[in-house]
């Protein structure tokens, strides 16, 4: 009967380096889902700050021209 014993508690060791592990997994790819959707969000204002310059730049063209062909007039 000693030798069902530790059967058992070799069986419990297992189970709980399998439910440890199982729990450590899912806590690294908790993690790695946060970093992703991180870099989504800052790529994603990286693309509106691109936005917005090549809105200013085309303004300024536009604001440019204005005053060179103002000037030109004169």
């Amino acid at each position: 009967m000693g030798s069902h014993l530790t059967h058992q508690d070799v069986i419990t060791t297992v189970s709980q380096l399998c439910s440890n592990s199982i729990t450590e997994f899912e806590a690294g790819l908790k993690a790695q889902v946060e970093s992703d959707q991180a870099a989504r969000e800052e790529i994603e204002k990286a693309k509106e700050k691109a936005r917005f310059a090549k809105e200013a730049a085309r303004i300024a063209m536009e604001e440019a021209a204005r005053l060179a062909l103002g000037l030109a007039g004169e």
